[in-house]
């Protein structure tokens, strides 16, 4: 059987595809593209090492265990989630965080002075 140049066209363009699809995932395999998250590793690295700062544990009475330690990463990168959403055009520029309802839990409060703003974030986990 005979191949005119249409057929050997569409079997190179067949070859060129699955070549470029094998290198797309050696490239995806081996990194040779940069990681899409290495522009907020710094912020994760900074919020970890306030998370761990012992003025929260020694000042405010937080328990130094893994539960504890957990607790504090999620607070602060609540402050920063605040921050980066500023939902409703908030401006959130000051945070608090205190026990408002007697819970035994730590609630997060974010005023925004340009606005006069106050949201209240109470802490639902159980």
């Amino acid at each position: 059987m005979q191949l005119g140049n249409a057929g050997r066209l569409g079997i190179a363009a067949c070859i060129a595809a699955e070549r470029s699809s094998l290198l797309s995932f050696l490239a995806r395999l081996f990194g040779t593209k940069p990681d899409p998250r290495e522009e907020w590793r710094v912020l994760w690295h900074r919020t970890v090492a306030e998370a761990r700062d012992p003025d929260w544990y020694r000042m405010c009475g937080v328990a130094d265990s893994i539960e504890g330690r957990y607790d504090m990463i999620t607070l602060v990168l609540t402050l920063v989630m605040l921050r980066l959403e500023d939902e409703g055009g908030m401006a959130a520029e000051d945070t608090a965080i205190a026990d408002l309802n007697g819970d035994g839990r730590l609630d997060i409060i974010a005023s925004g002075r340009a606005t006069h703003n106050i949201k209240i974030y109470f802490n639902e986990t159980k």
